[in-house]
């Protein structure tokens, strides 16, 4: 097929586009499991497609024996005028995912299909490269200031990483699928290299014999290790040495004894870790490097076959069948042909080989989250041989559940201990075993029994004090008491405030706080500094001073004040100064003016009922 360009905002490729690159000398296509998908193609100077060679111009090309057509845009370009070529490199077109970037979208137990659904609704920008996955597992990660590609397949978090799958680039969609090749297209058999064909064989990590072992736990956390029998392969003899290797097993897997040890492990080399016993094979096959003999034949069987197929290989030096998945193809786009397949394990990122090396190492340790070895290993660490001011020790040591902070390092002689568990955080005085009095339970409350020392500080201090709604509140230094979620007293600088719903009615406090209600008045000492000040804030307030319903004083905010009820008076009475005379009708003492009982300065009705 040859090839078409387009211009870069082309999006309909059944047309020839801006022409058909007939003199194109060459023109590959190369793409990688899960990685790059690329095409170089070589074109004559001089032609009316000079000026089309330039980014972002769009190729439309075969690019496998499987697919019609794919297209790429421009990215870069070389030019050789010895040669009078210039050499045009191109990517895929859904590559253009790259620029559109999603700021945070978090996928929280998802399957494949919905969180890359959720990506594309994170979109900055809607792309006309649709997304899609057939992956129905769950998992969770977040994507935070990333691109689309990297979202699915660039970094550590990626739904590659999480979900897995393998990728498959359309011109208008990338899709993250569970199955993309073919499952065992075929068998070919294998005795040696030769001219365009390199097979290659990894013995890391085979094992043909096993010695089952395993670290039972008692009751107080102590470990037993226990060895079963050798198991051996059924390949054992497929080779030229016996590759041996101790492997543990656990309680979760059954493991208890000797007996159950044996039984579980004689199935390790087939349901267990089936494959450990074969060598990992990788293949590189160029296929117009092949000579024609018989066995060159044999592998230009797999020239058909497309990205993620399956296959196996039988090697005829050890008798067995070696399982390999195409990782790698070039093809000739204008011949319609492969012209290079690679298989073996598909090449993972950079964090994904640094995640496998992780886990191997850990498996040193633990096998099924089996973290004897591991948590002695942790507990040392923290513990810091007791410099600290304590001893850790995570307890029970294979499934630990408990952390304990101790003044011994044995379990068994230490008094003074803290427990940490599912249920909270404890102290004991006599030992792991207790009794424990809690301090902080898990679900965050917190026994105030155990504050001996120290300050609080806190923004907010809240707790309600009785069963009647009343909330006691400590806000930023002020005592506060709600009622109903209304705001009823505040102990503040001024004294005790008190309120309605719409602010403050009145203040009891000092002439300090509350300031001096009196300040021109003359008495026998000063004001300030020796009174109890009551008031209220403006008019419409109220003092009121009550023994009982309907009987006491009330003192307006107009400064009036009025008393129901009856006032015996042990004492003088005065008003302005002038000394009320019992048995003179209310008159004033000394003769003068009367006004019929009332003194003259009680002028309303409400005064004279007063006195």
């Amino acid at each position: 097929m040859k090839p078409r360009i387009y211009s870069p905002t082309e999006t309909d490729f059944s047309t020839n586009g801006l022409g058909i690159l007939k003199d194109c000398t060459r023109c590959e296509i190369y793409e990688v499991a899960n990685g790059k998908y690329e095409l170089e193609l070589d074109y004559p100077l001089g032609t009316r497609f000079d000026e089309y060679f330039e980014n972002d111009y769009q190729i439309k090309a075969k690019p496998n024996d499987q697919e019609e057509y794919h297209i790429f845009f421009i990215d870069d370009k070389d030019i050789d005028t010895f040669l009078n070529t210039v050499t045009i490199y191109a990517q895929s077109r859904t590559n253009r995912l790259g620029r559109r970037v999603v700021t945070l979208a978090e996928v929280d137990s998802k399957t494949g299909q919905e969180a890359i659904s959720i990506i594309e609704t994170k979109m900055d920008k809607k792309s006309d490269i649709r997304l899609y996955s057939d992956i129905t597992a769950v998992s969770s990660t977040i994507f935070e200031a990333r691109n689309v590609l990297n979202c699915i397949a660039g970094e550590q978090g990626s739904l590659l990483q999480y979900w897995g799958g393998e990728i498959k680039r359309e011109p208008f969609k990338l899709s993250l699928l569970k199955r993309r090749g073919r499952n065992n297209v075929g068998t070919i058999r294998y005795g040696k290299d030769m001219s365009g064909l390199k097979v290659k064989l990894d013995w890391t990590g085979i094992k043909t014999r096993l010695i089952p072992y395993a670290d039972p736990q008692s009751e107080v956390g102590t470990t037993n290790r226990i060895y079963g029998s050798p198991v051996d392969s059924a390949y054992i003899n497929n080779y030229p040495d016996v590759y041996t290797e101790h492997v543990q097993f656990t309680e979760e897997q059954g493991v208890k004894d000797i007996k159950s040890l044996n039984k579980i492990a004689k199935n390790y080399f087939k349901t267990i870790n089936p494959g450990c016993d074969k060598p990992k094979v990788s293949i590189t096959v160029e296929f117009d490097k092949l000579t024609d003999s018989e066995e060159a034949k044999e592998f230009a069987k797999i020239r058909n076959y497309g990205l993620f197929d399956t296959f196996k290989i039988y090697h005829k030096k050890y008798n067995i069948y070696l399982e390999s998945k195409v990782s790698g193809l070039q093809y000739d786009s204008l011949s319609e042909k492969t012209l290079k397949l690679e298989a073996g394990d598909i090449q993972v990122a950079f964090y994904q080989q640094q995640a496998v090396t992780i886990q191997d190492k850990l498996k040193d340790y633990a096998t099924n989250n089996y973290m004897s070895d591991f948590n002695d290993y942790v507990s040392s660490m923290i513990t810091g041989q007791g410099s600290a001011g304590g001893y850790v020790s995570l307890w029970p040591k294979e499934k630990p559940s408990n952390i304990f902070i101790m003044d011994n390092p044995d379990l068994e002689k230490a008094r003074e201990v803290l427990r940490m568990n599912k249920n909270g955080i404890a102290f004991s005085k006599k030992g792991w075993r207790g009794p424990f009095t809690s301090a902080w339970t898990l679900d965050s409350i917190f026994n105030a029994n155990f504050i001996q020392t120290g300050l609080i500080k806190a923004d907010i201090f809240q707790n309600s004090f009785n069963k009647t709604g009343d909330v006691l509140k400590l806000v930023n230094g002020l005592l506060q008491i709600w009622n109903n979620k209304k705001k009823i007293m505040e102990l503040t600088k001024k004294g005790m405030e008190f309120w309605n719903s719409k602010g403050s009615i009145g203040t009891i406090g000092t002439t300090d706080s509350a300031g001096n209600p009196f300040p021109g008045a003359s008495t026998p000492t000063p004001i300030e500094d020796n009174s109890l000040v009551i008031r209220t804030n403006g008019d419409g307030k109220y003092i009121l001073i009550s023994p009982k319903v309907g009987k006491g004083l009330v003192l307006l905010g107009n400064g009036k004040a009025i008393y129901f009820g009856d006032l015996d008076v042990q004492g003088k009475l005065t008003v302005k100064g002038k000394e009320i005379i019992p048995g003179q009708g209310g008159g004033p003492s000394g003769g003068g003016e009367s006004t019929g009982g009332y003194p003259s300065e009680l002028k309303t009705d409400a005064e004279k009922r007063a006195w």
